[in-house]
């Protein structure tokens, strides 16, 4: 069976197992949420609109090193470098790192704790090179909310100096992306571009103004809130989350049948030590 299944009376989450449904390089294969629903509403959506595929994200899927993956700069054609939550990727030219790109995958030993509230997933002494670490994702319901937990421990030589973030898949119901759809957030953004129909009011509240094929919009966080809290609704169905870190920076992706806010997590874990942070969900039909 691929897929974990936690249950309340409220709530029911779909998880899939690492390496099952999606065995691509670019999202951590841990704790990857394919689907929440409340009574007959679902919430998460897939990247793909039917026609084009993209990298094949889904649901609520976490990302490290989008930009910055460990030791790709300093690593040969040919060679491996990391990829924190999948595994060891073999670099395949001299060209930049890219996210959209597939490289060879040697994946990293996943375990799996399941519980009737939780479950919890750790990947145990993964190293490349002088990098190594220890990273357990936790996810935990309760009623109506979700929390993920992260703990990333440094056990290697260098620094671990790279971002994180949640690409959030969120379609409510079979609901599509459009005026229906607000965005609210708790700290000002300040985007240099917005792409397709985007508007700000006040800085803090998102409007889409039409239909739309593609929005995209990203702000530098310069403050570094330590809690940056959004929250999507269409009509009377919504999603609240809690992002419980210093906040680096906000992007919003979305097109016709999705939307996904992201807030992005830069940290740097000296050897030995150890990083925690978490994530709060609260959804509402």
């Amino acid at each position: 069976m691929e897929n974990i299944i936690l249950k309340n009376s409220v709530m029911e989450l779909s998880l899939l197992k690492p390496g099952t449904t999606y065995k691509k390089a670019r999202f951590d294969w841990t704790g990857i949420i394919e689907q929440v629903t409340i009574g007959d509403t679902t919430f998460l959506g897939k990247e793909s609109n039917g026609i084009e595929h993209g990298t094949e994200g889904l649901g609520l899927i976490s990302e490290f090193g989008i930009s910055t993956p460990l030791s790709y700069w300093r690593t040969l054609p040919g060679k491996e470098f990391m990829k924190i939550g999948v595994g060891a990727l073999t670099r395949n030219s001299l060209k930049p790192y890219n996210f959209f790109k597939d490289y060879d995958i040697r994946p990293f030993e996943t375990k799996i704790k399941s519980y009737q509230d939780r479950v919890t997933f750790s990947q145990t002494d993964c190293s490349v090179g002088s990098y190594s670490y220890n990273y357990i994702k936790t996810i935990v319901i309760e009623d109506n909310v979700l929390t993920i937990f992260y703990s990333l421990e440094n056990n290697g030589h260098s620094t671990i100096k790279t971002e994180e973030y949640n690409h959030n898949f969120l379609k409510l119901q079979d609901r599509k992306i459009s005026l229906d759809t607000e965005i609210n957030i708790n700290n000002k953004i300040y985007p240099k571009k917005l792409i397709g129909p985007l508007s700000l009011q006040g800085n803090k509240k998102i409007n889409i103004n039409e239909n739309n094929d593609l929005i995209y919009l990203k702000s530098k966080l310069k403050n570094r809130p330590d809690n940056f809290v959004w929250n999507v609704t269409n009509g009377d169905k919504s999603i609240l989350c809690n992002e419980n870190f210093p906040a680096s920076k906000f992007a919003l992706w979305g097109k016709s049948h999705v939307v996904s806010p992201e807030v992005f997590h830069s940290f740097s874990i000296e050897p030995g030590k150890t990083l925690e942070w978490s994530r709060k969900y609260t959804f509402n039909n």
